[in-house]
């Protein structure tokens, strides 16, 4: 696949060509971007409409949402003070219920609550770890989060549950097999 541009006055316009240098897309004034072999995201000026092209069943898929990113065969929309997760059909994976989704590596979600408490969400939105925190933090290990109740943090599994008992000031900078410490 390759994007190609025309220019129209002040304007210029987004088109795709496959291969064989045939037009797959048309030009229009839509930011591209190139995913996969199949997969192409349109956005239009103003980031309210997004759009993804799936080159292999030739559908046109739109979500009029602001701020929507794809990942993997979901997508992560935001409208107003709301986010959630649809699939490339709009099926709803996860509802517009959320203040923030954060995805991972995993296909987890890391998200914040309406009363700003944060939790962990599986795929299709159920509670991994409980929405508790004040705020929850990723780490390059898959199963360890650094979680802030109160004034203190501490180390916990994705169950939600303390992998010991210490309490932090602060904690950052985790690795495959541990993570930084300050303020003990």
């Amino acid at each position: 696949l390759g994007e190609f541009q025309v220019k129209q006055g002040r304007k210029t316009l987004n088109g795709l060509l496959n291969a064989a240098g045939e037009i797959v897309l048309e030009p229009q004034p839509k930011t591209l971007c190139i995913i996969d072999e199949n997969t192409v995201e349109l956005y239009n000026n103003s980031g309210s409409k997004y759009k993804v092209l799936d080159l292999k069943s030739n559908n046109l898929y739109t979500f009029e949402h602001y701020n929507a990113q794809k990942y993997g065969g979901a997508i992560t929309w935001q409208r107003g003070k709301g986010c959630g997760v649809v699939d490339i059909n709009g099926n709803i994976m996860i509802p517009h219920k959320y203040r923030r989704l954060l995805h991972r590596a995993d296909a987890s979600y890391i998200a914040s609550n309406c009363r700003n408490k944060y939790g962990l969400l599986d795929s299709c939105g159920s509670e991994l770890i409980p929405f508790k925190y004040d705020y929850l933090e990723s780490s390059l290990h898959p199963d360890r989060f650094s979680a802030k109740q109160g004034e203190y943090w501490f180390v916990i599994n994705r169950s939600g549950q303390r992998l010991s008992e210490k309490r932090y000031d602060y904690l950052e900078g985790f690795t495959e097999n541990g993570y930084a410490i300050f303020g003990e």
